[in-house]
């Protein structure tokens, strides 16, 4: 299968919330995915999904851990994203769930 157009968020692209027209992409970093004992940089990329470009992405240490599940309020006043290896050995400090707003 062959796509037409899109735009790359990078490796370990976990989930997306889509709020108004806008995407949220969790990803976990660099390979390998999922909890293999690596502490990778990770990020949210938010896309604007009329002209499928990256408009910002949320970095540093609020998204490390490998953040993975994200969902909003009701309202969307509020995303919260959900880390992957959070409160694992070694990973205590990092935060469970992030808030944006």
């Amino acid at each position: 299968m062959s796509r037409s157009s899109g735009c790359g968020v990078g490796p370990c692209a976990n989930h997306v919330y889509f709020l108004g027209k806008l995407a949220y992409v969790t990803v976990g970093g660099a390979t390998p995915c999922a909890p293999a004992g690596v502490d990778r940089e990770g990020r949210v990329v938010i896309i604007d999904r009329t002209t499928h470009s990256v408009v910002r992405e949320l970095t540093g240490s609020d998204y490390r851990g490998d953040p993975h599940g994200i969902w909003g309020t009701p309202n969307g006043d509020k995303l919260f994203v959900g880390h992957e290896r959070a409160g694992l050995p070694g990973f205590e400090s990092s935060p469970r769930v992030t808030v944006i707003n």
